[in-house]
C-alpha cells in the first residue's frame, strides 16, 4: 500500500466523524473533506450552527470548496487569489492533492441519493458515501488487498478503538 500512514490517519478521521455524527452530505464544514481538513488543522466542528471553530473564530464558508468548484464556474472574476490560496492550502493539509480530494469528495456526495432495489435511498447517515470513499482511497493508495478493504469498511459498522 502506498502511504499506509496517511490512509490509516484518514480512515481514523472518518470513522470518528461518522461515529460522532458530524459527517454530513452537502456541507463543506462537515463532509468528508471538511472533516479531514478540520482534523488536520485542529479545527472543531460545531453543530449549532454547523460550522468550523478555531481559536474562537467561526468559519462557515471554508475556502477549500471554492477551489473544488473552479471547474464548475463560468467566471472566476469574483474569486480573490487569497481565497484560492487558502483553499488550496486547506486541501493540501489533508495529505492528498487537490485532484485526489476532488475524487474523494465526489464519490461521497454522489452517493447521497442512490437507487436501491428499484427505489431511491437517501444516504442520510453517510454510510453509502463512506463505502465509496473507502473504495476511492484504496485506489489512490494503490491497495488491492480485499481483506484490508473489508476490515476498513467494517470499522464504520463496529465501534473500534483506533
Amino acid at each position: 500500500m502506498k502511504n499506509k500512514e496517511l490512509f490509516d490517519r484518514t480512515i481514523s478521521i472518518l470513522v470518528k466523524a461518522y461515529m460522532e455524527g458530524v459527517l454530513l452530505h452537502g456541507n463543506e464544514c462537515a463532509c468528508v473533506i471538511g472533516n479531514m481538513i478540520a482534523a488536520n488543522n485542529d479545527i472543531c466542528i460545531k453543530t449549532n450552527p454547523l460550522a468550523w471553530s478555531k481559536d474562537g473564530e467561526i468559519i462557515d464558508d471554508p475556502d477549500w470548496n471554492k477551489v473544488h468548484n473552479l471547474g464548475n464556474m463560468r467566471s472566476l472574476a469574483y474569486l480573490d487569489s487569497i481565497s484560492l490560496f487558502r483553499g488550496k492550502r486547506e486541501l493540501e493539509s489533508t495529505g492528498y492533492s487537490v485532484h485526489e480530494t476532488c475524487k474523494i469528495e465526489g464519490v461521497f456526495e454522489r452517493k447521497y441519493i442512490t437507487v436501491v432495489d428499484g427505489g431511491n435511498y437517501e444516504d442520510t447517515d453517510g454510510y453509502l458515501g463512506l463505502m465509496a470513499v473507502v473504495d476511492c482511497l484504496m485506489e489512490i493508495h494503490q491497495c488491492t488487498d480485499e481483506k484490508v478493504k473489508e476490515e476498513t469498511k467494517a470499522m464504520f459498522v463496529n465501534e473500534v478503538v483506533i
